[in-house]
């Protein structure tokens, strides 16, 4: 398997395909759920009221979602802004490229921040590959997704450092300081 952009663009589009996907598979079974209920329950039924509210919910929900997930998959760390916290920051636009920095340099690497979900290599195993190492090496994960759900995917072990997007930028600094302090 190769590892260019190109490649990782497309595992990316998959991933956030397949994603899309099971939202809008949910959204049409509670959809048709409730369009089912509408047409056997009599119309002075006291769950008529509710079951439209429903339809109506899950209809709105579908654009709403979209615009949450694309921001979400789109927020990135602008070094910057842990620049002017004092942190040295490094970066590397895929895991593999991470690995390959971390070998070159031989001074500490106090904090890894990564996404959970990346093509190719999850952030877990990145930080299991980069602890080869770098034993005292601390993590913050970061994703779109809950916590709740990637820990049930088996990404995430609970209890690991996790800051959900979208974050602001106060959040990130603050929630680096507390992952370097523990």
């Amino acid at each position: 398997m190769s590892d260019t952009p190109e490649d990782h663009g497309a595992q990316r589009r998959r991933i956030e395909e397949e994603r899309t996907r099971s939202h809008e598979m949910m959204r049409y079974i509670i959809l048709v759920n409730a369009e089912f209920a509408l047409e056997e329950l009599p119309a002075d039924h006291p769950l008529q009221e509710t079951l439209e509210e429903i339809r109506k919910a899950t209809r709105r929900s579908a654009d709403l979602t979209r615009q949450l997930l694309t921001f979400a998959r789109k927020q990135t760390v602008e070094p910057r802004v842990l620049e002017r916290q004092g942190y040295r920051v490094l970066q590397a636009a895929t895991p593999i490229l991470a690995l390959a920095l971390a070998a070159r340099r031989h001074e500490p690497i106090d904090l890894l921040l990564t996404d959970v979900i990346m093509p190719g290599m999850n952030g877990r195993e990145l930080a299991d590959r980069l602890r080869e190492t770098r034993p005292g090496l601390r993590c913050l994960y970061m994703s779109g997704y809950t916590a709740d759900i990637i820990a049930h995917r088996g990404v995430l072990d609970e209890g690991v450092s996790f800051l959900p997007k979208p974050f602001t930028w106060r959040e990130l600094a603050d929630k680096v300081r507390r992952v370097l302090d523990a």
